[in-house]
């Protein structure tokens, strides 16, 4: 598989109810390093203290861990025909005055995985590929590639964050 791009993922009704979910207050964020500091990775491309993101996980270690993961997750199981879920998360970068890139990565080390980033809100920042291709955030667009295709998140400039939902799954 190469990278794959859909426009309009979801209908409009359950993307929308989506979001207002994800952006209220009752909504739980975490801090976050995206980029391991454990092991001093040389992929890092950004300032130390500009590797973090606020995330919410809702599935992982095979099961659901977050209340809201029936409201907000099981219409993309159904919907990308996934066989087995490893990890879905959303993310949410804080707007920087200049567009970071946190580094290169892959989410897992499951070879025959597949990662598809569903964006939620439109701005400027992008998915870059090791190879040069970059995925504009564009609301409701969702692109797939497999997992060992290393890539990185970026901030924005343009609006007050860069809300991504990432899901690994098989």
């Amino acid at each position: 598989m190469s990278i794959v791009i859909k426009e309009n993922f979801v209908p409009q009704d359950f993307f929308t109810k989506m979001q207002s979910l994800m952006l209220g207050e009752e909504f739980p964020w975490y801090f976050s390093e995206p980029i391991d500091m454990d092991t001093l990775n040389p992929n890092l491309l950004c300032d130390p203290l500009d590797n973090f993101q606020l995330c919410h996980t809702f599935y992982a270690n095979d099961e659901p861990v977050s209340p809201f993961y029936p409201v907000c997750i099981e219409p993309f199981v159904k919907a990308l025909g996934m066989r087995h879920l490893i990890r879905i998360k959303v993310n949410l970068n804080l707007r920087t005055k200049n567009i970071i890139k946190q580094g290169f990565h892959v989410d897992n080390n499951y070879h025959d995985s597949f990662t598809s980033i569903l964006y939620v809100n439109t701005n400027d920042g992008y998915t870059e590929f090791e190879n040069g291709k970059k995925v504009e955030s564009v609301e409701n667009r969702l692109v797939t590639f497999d997992t060992p295709l290393k890539h990185t998140g970026t901030t924005c400039t343009n609006e007050k964050y860069r809300l991504t939902l990432n899901l690994n799954y098989y």
